[in-house]
């Protein structure tokens, strides 16, 4: 505005700095946004904020389930490295005392997040609300909205695991009262216990993973093919040709090198739903005769092909070769009760890996063993169907 040819600026008491002026808008992937509060009176000022609900969107609006969970990024927890929060509501309001305008203090970076483990509606259902502003000299009100949709797993997923513990096959055998190895009438040793406990390897041993969701199933893939489909769309493949021939330099293969390969290149079915808590389980199997694949078999090595002298006949289970049963099981962990950890749930996923490998010989023989660690997860693409043709 303009009087008597001098620019003047009318203001309220505070201002509030926003990374965009719409509002604020988390989307279903964005967890964090920074703004900034700034005192313009030459007096101490306070200024409060609480999350209001927003009106009933009209007819033809997409539906508002509730208010987005807002937390107030608090300190720093110097032990664990993590940052308290505290909840916005309209029956909770924060404030912040800022001194007067141009001295240290009177402005105060905010940094807010969305609680995305109480987003639990279905995925893609919008949360919407007012967070409003307001200064203890009452003149101003400043209300900004705000918005969040709720994430879904769908999509490809991949990351690692970290194998750090393995379980032993160590036997305890009974002596006699002369420190003398004692055998049953067949001349075995006899066995007084068995230890099979997880322990601690040297170095942990690493392993890909690759995971696909469409929303209802999740799969293991021993690789996968992602990009542009005959110039038409991004896909997600378990073949190559599926991939636009002129187009295979963006394109990516991504292999999970410890499973086996087949030229089908089928998936392995999980149990469970790839969620914060959730628990996924499937098994892998690898013939004893598989030469593509089982470790037991080297094709051009005598002593290690499964097949007899004359090279003609497959030798029975057990004889140079086993099946391999692996039974892997995700346990997924919930987010964390920390700032960090609840305004960044489902942007990847982590938690507990248990392997329990079985080998099958002659007749009924065989034997397991145990493997545990840890995986991670992050999703590279949100397409939720995978192409198999």
């Amino acid at each position: 505005m303009r009087a008597t040819n001098a620019n003047n600026t009318y203001f309220g008491p505070f201002t509030v700095h926003l990374p965009n002026p719409s509002g604020i808008s988390y989307g279903d992937s964005g967890g964090q946004v920074s703004l900034r509060l700034y005192n313009a009176t030459p007096t101490v000022l306070t200024v409060s904020a609480r999350m209001m609900a927003s009106e009933t969107p009209p007819d033809g609006q997409t539906k508002i389930v509730g208010s987005p969970p807002l937390l107030l990024q608090g300190a720093l927890n110097a032990s664990n490295l993590t940052y308290a929060f505290t909840a916005l509501a309209a029956t909770n309001a924060l404030s912040w005392t800022l001194a007067p305008s141009g001295q240290p203090g009177s402005d105060a970076a905010v940094v807010l997040g969305v609680n995305r483990s109480a987003l639990t509606a279905s995925p893609g259902s919008l949360y919407a609300g007012i967070l409003q502003f307001t200064d203890s000299l009452g003149m101003s009100e400043v209300d900004v909205p705000v918005s969040a949709q709720s994430a879904a797993t769908t999509g490809l997923w991949v990351g690692s695991v970290s194998v750090s513990q393995v379980g032993s096959y160590l036997k305890t055998y009974a002596t006699n009262s002369d420190g003398n190895l004692l055998t049953t009438n067949s001349g075995a040793y006899v066995v007084t216990s068995l230890d099979t406990n997880l322990g601690a390897v040297v170095t942990p041993y690493p392993l890909r993973l690759i995971l696909h969701n469409d929303g209802t199933t999740a799969r293991l893939l021993q690789r996968v093919y992602y990009g542009l489909r005959q110039e038409t769309n991004i896909v997600v493949a378990t073949t190559e040709s599926v991939l636009d021939a002129s187009h295979l330099n963006l394109a990516r293969r991504i292999c999970a090198t410890q499973l086996p390969w087949s030229a089908a290149n089928s998936p392995w079915i999980f149990s469970g739903s790839l969620v914060p808590g959730g628990v996924l389980q499937t098994t892998v199997t690898d013939a004893y005769y598989d030469q593509t694949s089982n470790p037991f078999l080297h094709t051009y090595h005598p002593d290690h092909n499964n097949l007899d002298p004359s090279f003609k006949k497959e030798l029975l289970r057990g004889a140079q070769s086993y099946d391999i049963t692996r039974q892997i099981t995700l346990s997924v962990s919930p987010p964390g009760a920390d700032f960090v950890s609840l305004t960044t749930a489902n942007a990847g996923l982590s938690g507990a890996y248990a392997e329990t490998i079985t080998l099958a010989g002659f007749g009924d023989n065989q034997r397991t063993f145990n493997t545990a660690g840890s995986f991670s997860l992050t999703r590279i693409s949100p397409v939720a169907a995978l192409t198999t043709y």
